[in-house]
């Protein structure tokens, strides 16, 4: 999916669909879409949406009016009707559509911008099923953004910040006997390659030399070898990095003292922390951020031994 910003009005956009929005207390400064509006009883409600065909004056197809609620409208309701329009463009295969400015109370259009990116982004994340051929391709290809300005970096940043956050469901999503140390390992290499950025991962022989016996104590009981990852953006020169440290148990049995079995399909979740982290190194070099940044992984699976079973 990719985002722009055009002076374009809605009426002479060419693509797939136009988006107006529609608010309870405040007609459409359209009076023929508002005679649409009224003649379809539409309520516009948050997140509700009325799909027209051949508009007069529309030169698209298609117009969607999303409902946004109040007038004075929020910034979740703005971020709660993205995701319902998402899910309308997506369901009617729309391949491109320009969405009309709006102004939400209390941020400015660049906040807008970017929110409109980030949240619209993140709605076509979808759990990639393990054995598949990965997830289908979302239709939406184009998202044109009706302003005055040409400053698209905020669209950069939201999409930015979506990206990121898709890596870290990602990794959450994957059932542990994927997910593992090694896994994380390869994924900061990947990383790394992609991006242009220093990484070091250390094996179990480098942390025994160097006396890192808690860490090593976690995983005697599991088969899986552990790592101590470590990723680094330069973006500021020599300016101290920030460094950010992600808890990388890629399954948590509680080792001798088991966890209680309730819960126990969960304890995947104890390498969120690494995800996190993972996930906010690819947001930052992806919007190419002036700041130094360092994220460490010390990764490990916690077991009772090598061939106990876990949930998958």
């Amino acid at each position: 999916m990719e985002f722009s910003l055009t002076n374009q009005t809605v009426q002479n956009f060419d693509g797939d669909c136009a988006v107006l929005f529609a608010f309870l207390d405040k007609s459409n400064d359209d009076q023929a879409i508002q005679a649409l509006i009224n003649l379809n009883h539409f309520k516009a409600k948050v997140g509700k949406k009325l799909s027209l065909n051949f508009v007069d004056g529309f030169k698209v197809s298609r117009v969607i009016v999303l409902g946004l609620g109040e007038a004075e409208l929020s910034a979740k309701n703005y971020a709660k009707a993205l995701i319902s329009l998402t899910d309308t463009l997506e369901g009617e295969k729309v391949k491109s559509a320009l969405i009309e400015e709006v102004n939400v109370d209390g941020y400015d259009q660049s906040w807008v911008h970017k929110t409109t990116a980030r949240v619209m982004q993140n709605s076509i994340y979808q759990i990639e099923k393990v054995g598949t051929d990965g997830v289908e391709e979302s239709s939406i290809e184009n998202i044109a953004i009706q302003s005055n300005s040409d400053n698209a970096y905020e669209l950069l940043q939201g999409q930015a910040v979506a990206v990121g956050m898709a890596l870290t469901r990602h990794l959450g999503d994957l059932p542990s006997n994927v997910c593992t140390p090694t896994y994380l390992a390869d994924t900061a290499q990947s990383l790394a390659k992609e991006f242009d950025l220093d990484c070091e991962v250390l094996e179990e022989s480098d942390m025994s030399k160097l006396g890192m016996d808690s860490l090593l104590s976690v995983s005697k009981g599991s088969i899986e070898p552990p790592k101590l990852i470590s990723l680094s953006y330069k973006g500021n020169g020599n300016a101290k990095p920030i460094v950010l440290v992600g808890k990388g148990v890629t399954f948590d049995s509680g080792g001798i003292s088991l966890k209680p079995g309730a819960g126990m399909d969960e304890m995947k979740y104890d390498m969120c922390g690494a995800a996190s982290v993972l996930g906010t190194m690819k947001a930052i070099a992806q919007m190419k951020l002036n700041v130094n940044l360092v994220v460490v992984v010390p990764a490990v699976e916690n077991m009772p031994a090598h061939n106990a079973s876990k949930p998958r």
